[in-house]
């Protein structure tokens, strides 16, 4: 009888660490799944953030379009009047018969 008494106290010795090492691996894994939710919730909040500076990016770049459309116009409004005086100034030196 004593050999089954040593045998069940090896038992329960065996299952009561099985027990403990199974908690010990449920808390690594509840740390795990924190770690992995704060980076998730990093990530999302990283993407948002990028997001929302090329939103504005954009914007600007917009705002350089336009300012490069109007500056455009104004070249073509002064070669315009530049090449309206040069023919002008063309028939104004034309000998009068």
């Amino acid at each position: 009888m004593a050999d089954f008494e040593s045998l069940e106290k090896k038992i329960d010795t065996l299952t009561q660490a099985t027990k403990e090492g199974f908690v010990g691996v449920g808390a690594r894994f509840t740390d795990l799944e924190k770690q992995i939710t704060d980076l998730t919730q990093a990530t999302a909040e990283g993407f948002v953030k990028v997001e929302s500076r090329l939103e504005n990016l954009e914007k600007h770049a917009g705002m350089v379009d336009q300012k490069l459309e109007r500056i455009e116009r104004n070249i073509d409004g002064q070669m315009q009047n530049h090449m309206a005086l040069e023919t002008r100034v063309t028939k104004l030196e034309q000998p009068v018969v």
